[in-house]
């Protein structure tokens, strides 16, 4: 992964401890932080934070026991996938930019690995989608409004 910086002249190499789920304002401070990256070797989530000069800074985010299959980050928060094991469903999980779990919420089995976080219906708040087979998961303004089997999400 390529990013510039201020620390040398030219392009600086990170290395990349998973896949980059989303890019968005986590910290809220008007900078993008490329986060939540999938943190493959602590099973979890990991965030590159501007540092507000040109540079980015890894660290770890939450360590949640698994890797995340999607994300989004939307209004200083991260939402993760998480994938089923034998003993847990796939969950959604809201992360603040500290790192603390804000929600988790179990999903369908048939949920795509896709998380979507905008104002989807109108209201003026936010909802978080994930699309799946027959259905879709919306949860908006803080409470879920469960599985809308046949609801398009536009």
């Amino acid at each position: 992964m390529h990013f510039n910086g201020g620390t040398v002249p030219g392009t600086s190499l990170h290395p990349l401890p998973g896949a980059v789920l989303a890019v968005g304002d986590l910290s809220g401070n008007g900078s993008p932080e490329t986060a939540p990256v999938a943190d493959v070797g602590r099973r979890g989530v990991g965030a590159f934070w501007n540092n507000g000069q040109g540079g980015l800074v890894l660290s770890v985010l939450a360590e949640l026991g698994r890797s995340p299959l999607a994300g989004a980050v939307a209004l200083g928060a991260a939402y993760v996938l998480l994938p089923a094991t034998e003993r847990l469903p796939s969950e959604l999980v809201a992360l603040a930019a500290s790192g603390q779990v804000l929600r988790r919420r179990a999903v369908s089995a048939d949920a795509l690995p896709v998380v979507v976080a905008a104002e989807l219906d109108g209201d003026g708040l936010l909802d978080v989608a994930i699309p799946a087979k027959w259905n879709s998961l919306c949860c908006g303004a803080g409470r879920s409004s469960g599985p809308t089997p046949g609801r398009r999400v536009r």
